[in-house]
């Protein structure tokens, strides 16, 4: 029940699929031999990888706020598996006239692994100051945990990022272990 009050604001950024069945997206099959690495270390990868998250985040927090109503900021961002997800959640808080207030600042952005074509990395938001706003304008925040660390996992694109998978990892009080 307590990860139930705790995924309330974190679906309407539509940051969590823990409770939505999500499908990894089918690697899209390269000829390694002949194509040169898009990042030539580690460090470059996980620098665009964040890039692409943060960009993703700020997307995520104007349409859960409802300052934008549109999805195309999250298409252009995402496989179109992760989209589809996304788009389930953005309308169940939509037709709840749910919205939120505040930001979610992304605190620590860490690498797990990279295997080509995925980079997955782990994503920590501070959601203190997050409010959960109902239809009728009442803050229904449920009690919750600060800090929310997401596995966030990326698929190369011929020229960066998109997301193809952002689910719930844990919840503390802080973003360390």
């Amino acid at each position: 029940m307590r990860l139930l009050h705790l995924t309330l604001p974190i679906a309407l950024l539509a940051l969590l699929s823990a409770c939505v069945p999500t499908r990894a997206a089918a690697p899209t099959p390269t000829d390694a031999a002949t194509e040169a690495p898009l990042f030539a270390t580690d460090e470059e990868a996980l620098a665009a990888a964040e890039e692409v998250y943060r960009e993703y985040s700020l997307q995520l927090r104007s349409v859960s706020s409802g300052a934008d109503t549109g999805l195309d900021g999250i298409r252009a961002l995402t496989t179109a598996d992760w989209f589809e997800i996304q788009q389930r959640v953005y309308e169940e808080a939509r037709l709840s006239g749910r919205h939120t207030e505040g930001e979610t600042p992304l605190v620590a952005f860490r690498l797990q692994q990279i295997d080509p074509p995925n980079l997955t990395a782990y994503a920590c938001h501070d959601y203190g100051e997050l409010k959960v706003i109902d239809a009728s304008g009442i803050d229904i925040t449920p009690p919750r945990d600060r800090y929310a660390v997401f596995e966030v996992t990326l698929s190369q694109t011929p020229d960066s990022f998109v997301i193809s998978k952002n689910e719930l990892w844990r919840t503390g009080s802080s973003c360390s272990s």
